[in-house]
């Protein structure tokens, strides 16, 4: 495979998108299942391999760096699974503004792919909750995984357009 410049990049990601919003919403929303499955394994995956590493100061550092290590497996098996993870289809819009793709495409794209990565990060978090897995490590495994996911969802809005670095915060 040759390297592709920037301009057969954007090209090659207006087809990709025309593909994306052409597929039936059966198989958007299957596809979209299966990488909210394996965004939310990798994800508990993760703080599985390192909760205990989090509980020590000295080993604090070397728990990040093997927790971002065994995330990145839920992003390889969107990938080679081919699976339809919602922040890779905002880039639908460059299909949008190419005029290849049309609005309400994308938007239905979107909804939909966006419900199915939740139906499926819900059904792993359930199953892992079935299992018992949060009683690992007498219970801080599920008190790790609260403490992401309440950090996670109390985050205010602006981090997410970057608006805090540019105006001088921390």
């Amino acid at each position: 495979m040759e390297a592709r410049t920037p301009v057969q990049i954007l090209e090659y990601t207006g087809d990709v998108a025309v593909a994306k919003v052409l597929r039936g919403k059966g198989g958007q929303l299957i596809l979209a299942f299966f990488a909210g499955v394996f965004i939310a394994f990798a994800a508990e995956g993760s703080n599985m391999a390192a909760f205990n590493l989090f509980a020590n100061p000295d080993t604090y550092g070397f728990g990040k760096v093997l927790a971002g290590a065994v995330f990145g497996t839920g992003l390889m098996l969107v990938l080679v699974a081919g699976g339809e993870l919602f922040t890779g289809n905002t880039l639908i819009i460059v299909g949008v503004l190419e005029r290849k793709v049309k609005i309400q495409q994308m938007l239905s794209n979107w909804l939909v792919v966006y419900i199915g990565n939740f139906i499926g990060s819900v059904f792993i978090a359930y199953m892992m909750n079935k299992s018992g897995l949060f009683n690992s490590g007498n219970a801080v495994l599920g008190g790790q995984t609260i403490k992401i996911a309440a950090y996670k969802t109390g985050l205010p809005w602006w981090f997410s357009d970057g608006r805090r670095s540019l105006l001088g915060g921390s």
